[in-house]
């Protein structure tokens, strides 16, 4: 009998493992294609325009992480390819009032570079693209709950003409469609590719808004993303115990 119950609690055992390797936080984001905007310089200076259809290698269809311990796997997917070239570049950005983790691909080389309240960590990334995926994974030493998710593209055609994609799309500079392009640019608002008198950075254009570090609006599921659950490792574990305890009282 004694026998049986040990084998009731490590079947338990092995069940909470497994229960736990499940990532403790995961974040994904869908993003509609053609909505690439383009960044040009004209006559009356620059502007923003929507581009017109989907803009292969640029126009983001999803990005994603998940936090499993101290590992974080990120992933950005376009439509056609990821291109291995000086003129298209790929990030990913995990943010949250801690701090900041940013992974990034271009030219062929990837990398990432994180900044929290105990200091700044970096390193290279091996083979992080297969396809139309860039995918990065890293350790962080000080993990947090969760993270605000968010990805861009760019391809630099020239020195007056570049395109870019946001996934999710609040978070670019040009959200809602604020050009106003028969004003100057106005390098205090990136939000804003042409009003010189706003200054100010709680615009829901503005890249630098609050908004960016702010878990209680843009990790929220009513943004269209599947945020994960802080804390559910805790649950898991409470789960396995409670597996353990049933095996126990049958064989009692």
């Amino acid at each position: 009998m004694k026998n049986l119950t040990k084998t009731g609690v490590f079947i338990a055992g092995f069940f909470t493992l497994i229960l736990l390797s499940v990532p403790i936080s995961a974040e994904t984001a869908t993003d509609d294609t053609g909505d690439v905007w383009v960044h040009q310089l004209g006559s009356s200076g620059m502007t923003y325009r929507e581009y017109s259809g989907v803009r292969d290698n640029v126009d983001i269809t999803s990005v994603s992480y998940e936090l499993s311990d101290s590992t974080v796997t990120a992933t950005l997917t376009v439509a056609g390819e990821i291109v291995n070239d000086m003129y298209h570049t790929y990030i990913i950005y995990l943010e949250n009032p801690s701090g900041q983790y940013y992974a990034t691909y271009s030219a062929g080389s990837g990398m990432w570079i994180g900044n929290d309240k105990y200091g700044g960590e970096m390193g290279q990334l091996t083979d992080p693209v297969s396809g139309d995926t860039f995918t990065a994974i890293f350790e962080i030493n000080h993990p947090e709950d969760s993270f605000n998710l968010y990805g861009s593209a760019t391809e630099s055609v020239d020195a007056t003409e570049a395109y870019y994609d946001y996934a999710p799309e609040i978070f670019a500079p040009y959200y809602e469609g604020s050009t106003d392009d028969d004003e100057p640019v106005d390098d205090t608002d990136p939000g804003d590719s042409t009003d010189t008198d706003d200054t100010d950075t709680t615009d829901s254009t503005d890249s630098n808004s609050d908004e960016s570090t702010d878990n209680t609006d843009n990790t929220d599921s009513t943004n269209g993303k599947d945020t994960g659950t802080p804390g559910f490792g805790i649950f898991i574990l409470l789960a396995g115990i409670g597996i353990a305890l049933i095996f126990t009282k049958r064989k009692k």
